[in-house]
């Protein structure tokens, strides 16, 4: 037997675009850790089956994915990655029901998420690897591949009460649940973009991307302002200004090459608006600190993309 261990509870409290001492800057070690763990079991002879809990699937996955890895078998175990990295079937945009969705977005049209900024993209732009859809997808190919799963899990299972009207997901705070390590996987994608907004350092949010409303932009010369009336300071140099967020149907009527110049989201790390050459490296960070899965952890149900006799109940209280 052959253990590895990963820099899995880092990062700095105070540093809200690293995600502190929380989940967001640890995908980010695990993305860091996974050639070396590929370096590290590539080399063992014989079968190979490994066991991976909780965030460490994420290297595991990365190295499978990503540096060549191939285990004969890999059992997850309560895994905290997103179940769209291998089902892009495991999330429904076109219901506000989603309980991974911010309550602050329901009327919002789903092409102005982060999660879904990716789609304006195509060609050699890197900005179109910006999704947790399918970031995995090979994985179930390339190993025979078994989940453990357990939908009561305090940490990863989903809080998806309704509102009064039916619609969405009762705002999810530090306390829902019960305790703060009640459904902390799902408040700490949901309030990737909100630190500062509803986000105190207690629920671990980041200032990245994610489901916080930029204030700040401009279109170029020549277009229409975004809206009558408002149009800022840029226009005293012929630059139509939009300096406060954008309504829901503002959103909707916007055209694509505003949405790629200026999206609806918060625009931080600034680069996201011309970097169109990212490594991987990089597009796994904005994945891990801004861009919110809109499916539950693989940990809280069965995967198609898995044989369904591979998946497992794996009740534990």
């Amino acid at each position: 037997m052959k253990c590895q261990t990963w820099r899995g509870n880092g990062g700095s409290l105070w540093n809200a675009f690293d995600g502190g001492d929380n989940y967001h800057g640890n995908v980010v070690h695990a993305f860091e850790s996974a050639p070396a763990f590929t370096n590290q079991f590539s080399s063992l002879s014989g079968e190979t089956t490994v066991i991976a809990h909780s965030l460490g699937n994420m290297v595991v996955c990365s190295a499978i994915q990503d540096h060549g890895f191939r285990p004969d078998r890999y059992f997850m175990l309560n895994a905290a990655v997103p179940a769209e990295a291998f089902d892009a079937t495991q999330w429904n945009a076109s219901t506000c029901l989603n309980p991974m969705l911010h309550e602050e977005w329901h009327d919002y049209p789903v092409f102005s998420w982060a999660s879904l900024w990716y789609q304006l993209f195509g060609g050699s732009d890197a900005r179109q690897d910006l999704t947790w859809i399918d970031r995995f997808a090979d994985v179930p190919d390339r190993t025979a591949l078994y989940n453990f799963y357990s939908t009561g899990d305090e940490v990863l299972s989903l809080f998806e009460t309704p509102d009064a009207n039916g619609v969405g997901t009762i705002t999810v705070e530090g306390g829902t649940g019960g305790a703060m390590r009640h459904h902390s996987w799902q408040k700490q994608e949901r309030f990737k973009g909100r630190f500062g907004v509803d986000a105190w350092l207690g629920n671990a949010g980041t200032s990245c991307m994610g489901w916080g409303l930029s204030n700040e932009g401009y279109w170029t010369d020549g277009e229409l302002p975004m809206y009558d009336g408002s149009i800022g300071l840029g226009a005293l140099y012929g630059i139509p200004a939009r300096m406060s967020p954008y309504t829901a149907q503002q959103a909707a009527n916007a055209t694509q090459d505003q949405l790629m110049a200026d999206p609806v989201f918060r625009h931080i790390p600034e680069s996201i608006l011309y970097r169109d050459n990212q490594t991987r490296a990089e597009v796994d960070e904005l994945l891990a600190k801004g861009v919110p899965a809109l499916s539950g952890p693989v940990e809280s149900r069965a995967i198609d993309a898995i044989p369904s006799w591979n998946n497992e109940i794996w009740e534990h209280n």
